[in-house]
């Protein structure tokens, strides 16, 4: 058995979390202030989130899809 270190935690190389760097943006711009308010501004948020978005954060973090 061999003991393989993982490198370090690093938000810049997960695509997830530049996907809710978006949301949150998103949402902070929408100034919700209600709960009904807050859930609309979710909603809009996600549907910002395209599929070109996702390629793009995918492969800026080195992922390859060949």
């Amino acid at each position: 058995a061999t003991v393989c270190f993982l490198p370090a935690y690093s938000p810049d190389l997960n695509p997830i979390e530049k996907m809710w760097s978006k949301v949150k943006q998103f949402l902070r711009s929408a100034e919700a202030r209600t709960s009904a308010e807050l859930l609309a501004a979710i909603a809009a948020a996600l549907l910002t989130v395209t599929a070109q978005d996702a390629l793009n954060w995918f492969a800026s973090c080195g992922y390859s899809f060949i």
